[in-house]
């Protein structure tokens, strides 16, 4: 059938020709298809079994802080005090020595994210693997030199001054390191979660831990001092117990972010 209309149509009218019509080929808007998704970066932030893990040690204090009221109340004797008295209510209960104990988990998780954010600013890792193995061998690192020191003033303090010195001064680094670790959390979670934070959170955490280290040193000196041989002992000490196994501590996180990441 003919269309009446042919006569009145013609190709050199139309915007395009027929053969320009075959040349066109289309394409798709790429508002049809969307962004094509990247998978999210790998960090402490993101993972679950490194919330998780916090939470537990968090909550378990949580649960636990209320037999902390009688470290509190005798904080700044247990601190900076060198008062010898012997007294059956000084001893710590077994509620308030396991709280402690949390808390001392807490410092060593605390010191090894705030660690790990330090040699890694950016706070991202390869894989979730990477990041679980860094953060689990960092606290390892952070609990054995918890441990070292703490044999090393036992060794010292029963060594060269009586038990009850040795009893003050080692009580003075375990309620330290408890008050260390509850404060210590607050800068390691907000590094976590804002990581342009990360720099000045650490550099806070490292004052604070100067602060509590200057305050034991003092507490040991006047715990230790008798004359000027003591003083020279004294000193050995510093170097010996407080220099030489951060420098070794430091050195060997570096090299377990480098070796894993």
């Amino acid at each position: 059938m003919i269309s009446p209309f042919n006569h009145q149509s013609h190709e050199s009218e139309a915007p395009v020709s027929a053969l320009e019509q075959s040349t066109c080929s289309s394409v798709d808007a790429m508002w049809r298809e969307g962004i094509t998704p990247q998978p999210l970066t790998v960090n402490a932030a993101r993972d679950p079994v490194v919330i998780g893990i916090l939470l537990a040690v968090i909550a378990l204090v949580m649960f636990n802080f209320s037999s902390c009221r009688r470290m509190f109340s005798h904080i700044t004797q247990d601190l900076w005090g060198t008062r010898r008295r012997e007294n059956a209510f000084d001893d710590p209960t077994a509620n308030e020595s396991r709280t402690i104990i949390l808390l001392i988990v807490l410092l060593c998780t605390a010191q090894a994210l705030l660690t790990y954010l330090h040699f890694n600013p950016g706070g991202t890792a390869p894989d979730a693997y990477a990041l679980r193995v860094t953060l689990g061998l960092m606290s390892l690192l952070m609990s054995g030199y918890f441990i070292f020191l703490l044999a090393a003033y036992s060794c010292v303090g029963w060594t060269f001054t009586d038990p009850v010195g040795a009893q003050l001064w080692i009580r003075g680094y375990t309620v330290s390191s408890a008050l260390l670790g509850l404060i210590l959390i607050f800068p390691a979670l907000t590094a976590m979660f804002y990581h342009p934070a990360i720099p000045f959170m650490v550099g806070t955490a490292l004052f604070v831990f100067i602060l509590a280290k200057l305050i034991f040193i003092i507490k040991g000196f006047r715990i230790f001092y008798r004359n000027f041989f003591s003083l020279l002992y004294f000193i050995l000490y510093l170097c010996a117990l407080e220099i030489i196994p951060l420098i070794i501590v430091y050195a060997e996180a570096s090299a377990l972010c480098k070796l894993v990441l």
